[in-house]
């Protein structure tokens, strides 16, 4: 009976400790949900009524942490009079301060540093209240924390982040000049150097990853911060620092992401204009001539890419230059890379580009200039470009220029004909591979020769694939007038259409595959359309090729149901 009455007793002890705990968290939560809710009056009652001023949310979020998140710096004064910790943090490391610093509170971060707060405490990967009001532009709150200690070279502890960059990355020039003045590095750099760091006005992102750092004016840079990259330049940031993976220089950076206003900043500063630079401006401008992006937007704010590259030149920019290695690249989908030893008049070239072509060559561009494996930009215009399975009809598709213009402007300006590359191939060579009568007659025309044999001992007339009465005529006969070009043989319409489109047909089906197809006249005139229209097809195949072609197909093989 007596341990009854014991069990009886401990049970009503514990009932009602469940009871009292029940209504001290119940009355916790009415101030947490006071200062949430931002009732400055109720907070007042609960805090006289002695609500604990610690009192956590669920996860841990105090009331002084909520108020900070809400900028109410009055309830904040309230709580902190209450005895709230300053230090205190929630499950996610984000203490009353760091909010304040993220909004860029002055009066609320003057208050809790005021009571004790650490202007250096972090949260997350290592950001400091000071990196957080920097991105505010709250000069006020970035001040307070300075003068409370808070270390202006202080980096995060995943990239290496500082205060500075970012007021680069978000254009705050005032926070910028301060942090200089109180001591920040203006060269520092970042500690890692991620993909995302390049970005690029086309979408796209280098072919390699790299390592290594960034600059505050670097960041400015790819930003296009104007403003933020004076102040920069003016306390002496380098405006020629590359990374040390890819040797990106600021310069680079800006024109890499279509920052062209900046770039102007840049070279007007002294940036070093053989960087790279000129290659990158012609890439950005014809971007769509070799992969299915669009090219990054022509105007920046006021520049376009064609005026950077005007400016480039008229600073001192070779026109020769030839790259040690492979150009960076943006890598999309049908990217051909151009090899190494490429100048910016055989990237222009590889556009179809005449005005770029010719700004560069009034400044002294070499047309000769042959890339690595001795290929020209003729033979590129030619269709003998590195990869030619790849970019065959690269020119035709940048629509600038015919082929036949770019090659002209080459030509004219003093470029060899005859010149050869490691192959032994000539313009000539190439051209007839290609299968193109328009480029092949132009090239006899400018006094391409016909006897040259390429390394396996073959002149162009033995390259040419499965060649057209009328390619051999060219080949073979320099007398054939250009004039003549498009209408091959005209005794044997039948016989030059079908030699033209199974010569330049690289991506579409073989004809002797679809031959059985017993096709009426329409539908060999469709399949044959539709084999031009893809890439690799045969561009040079006309309209009258196409009629006659289809109608002798059809009496050849016969219409459907024969």
């Amino acid at each position: 009976m007596k341990s009854t009455r014991i069990l009886a007793f401990i049970i009503l002890l514990l009932l009602f400790a469940v009871t009292v705990v029940t209504a001290l968290t119940v009355d916790d939560l009415r101030l947490v949900n006071a200062v949430k809710n931002r009732n400055i009056a109720t907070v007042r009652t609960l805090l006289k009524q002695h609500a604990d001023p610690n009192a956590a949310d669920i996860d841990g979020t105090t009331p002084l942490i909520w108020a900070a998140h809400n900028g109410d710096a009055e309830i904040g004064k309230l709580l902190i009079a209450a005895g709230a910790n300053v230090q205190a943090t929630n499950r996610y490391g984000v203490s009353a301060l760091i909010e304040a610093a993220t909004l860029g509170d002055a009066p609320m971060i003057d208050a809790l540093l005021k009571a004790g707060a650490d202007p250096n405490s972090t949260y997350g990967a290592g950001e400091s209240p000071l990196m957080l009001a920097a991105r505010t532009g709250s000069i006020t709150a970035v001040k307070l924390l300075i003068d409370r200690g808070a270390n202006v070279n202080g980096a995060d502890e995943f990239k290496g982040y500082t205060p500075l960059r970012f007021a680069a990355t978000e254009n705050q020039p005032e926070i910028a000049k301060l942090l200089i003045e109180r001591g920040a590095d203006i060269n520092a750099r970042s500690r890692r150097f991620e993909f995302g760091e390049l970005k690029s006005a086309s979408g796209g992102a280098l072919m390699e990853r790299a390592e290594g750092g960034m600059t505050a004016l670097q960041y400015a840079a790819r930003e296009g911060n104007i403003e933020v990259g004076k102040v920069l330049l003016a306390a002496g940031g380098d405006v020629n620092a590359p990374e040390p993976q890819h040797k990106f220089t600021p310069l680079l950076i800006a024109i890499y992401n279509g920052k062209y206003d900046f770039a102007s900043l840049l070279i007007d500063h002294g940036a070093n204009v053989n960087d790279g630079s000129l290659y990158m401006a012609i890439e950005l401008r014809n971007m769509d001539t070799y992969s299915n992006r669009p090219n990054p937007p022509e105007t920046d704010r006021t520049l376009t890419a064609t005026d950077i590259v005007k400016m480039l030149l008229a600073h001192g920019a070779d026109a020769n230059l030839v790259f040690d290695k492979t150009p960076p690249q943006i890598q999309t989908q049908g990217t051909v890379t151009v090899p190494a030893g490429a100048t910016a008049f055989y990237r222009a070239v590889k556009a179809a580009d005449l005005p770029v072509m010719r700004m560069l060559l009034d400044k002294g561009a070499n047309p000769s200039l042959a890339i690595k494996n001795g290929g020209t930009p003729l033979m590129l215009a030619a269709g003998g470009g590195p990869a030619r399975a790849q970019e065959e009809e690269v020119v035709d598709k940048a629509g600038r220029a015919d082929p036949i213009e770019v090659m002209k402007m080459i030509a004219d300006a003093g470029a060899d004909i005859n010149a050869v590359n490691d192959q032994q191939n000539t313009a000539l060579h190439l051209a007839a591979q290609r299968g193109s009568d328009k480029i092949v007659q132009y090239l006899i025309n400018r006094g391409a020769k016909l006897d040259l044999k390429n390394k396996q001992g073959k002149t162009p007339a033995e390259v040419a694939p499965k060649r057209t009465a009328e390619l051999i005529a060219k080949l073979t006969n320099g007398s054939v007038s250009i004039e003549n070009s498009a209408g091959a043989v005209q005794d044997s319409p039948d016989v030059a259409a079908r030699a033209i489109l199974e010569a330049n047909c690289t991506t579409c089906h073989n004809l002797d595959r679809v031959k059985t197809k017993h096709f009426d006249k329409e539908s060999w005139q469709g399949l044959i359309e539709s084999m031009r229209d893809k890439r690799g097809g045969p561009k040079d195949l006309s309209n009258e090729h196409i009629q006659v072609l289809a109608d002798y197909l059809s009496k050849t093989y016969g219409p459907a149901g024969k």
